[in-house]
């Protein structure tokens, strides 16, 4: 098995306050090198988030494509930013990860429905990207909640 970066159950700062989930937390890298995404709900402050869990490249290369429609100069800036978080090349699911190598603190979903208190579904035609804390998630479920009628 590999040397993997690990987190326990839950990750307490100083007052005791739980910051993430470990199970969540130790997908993120896997996630992150493409081996694999899935659907998932999330529970954030009280709003339900649905979508897939992918990488952080490839929701960067989505938003520089589909969000800033060839500004360059925008697009540089993102890369700027981000790029060295999730550099264009990830190494392979079956590499070992490096000793002390961090674990990633936000998650991304393409395809991202919100669930109003009311259970309406928003947007209603095409999802959207979404960036997230995983600090800031408070329960999650494998799979994407369906509306079905009885």
């Amino acid at each position: 098995m590999n040397d993997r970066p690990h987190a326990t159950d839950l990750h307490e700062l100083s007052d005791g306050a739980s910051t993430s989930d470990g199970l969540l937390q130790n997908l993120l890298p896997y996630i992150n090198r493409g081996a694999m995404e899935f659907p998932i709900t999330l529970q954030s402050g009280g709003l339900l988030v649905m979508g897939v869990l992918v990488s952080g490249r490839k929701y960067i290369d989505a938003v520089k494509t589909a969000a800033l429609g060839g500004a360059h100069h925008f697009d540089n800036l993102i890369e700027q930013c981000l790029g060295d978080v999730y550099p264009a090349s990830q190494p392979g699911p079956d590499v070992d990860f490096e000793p002390g190598e961090l674990l990633p603190q936000f998650l991304h979903l393409e395809n991202a429905h919100f669930v109003t208190p009311g259970g309406a579904t928003t947007p209603r035609d095409r999802g959207v990207w979404w960036r997230g804390r995983l600090s800031a998630v408070d329960g999650y479920t494998f799979g994407v909640l369906e509306n079905r009628q009885t």
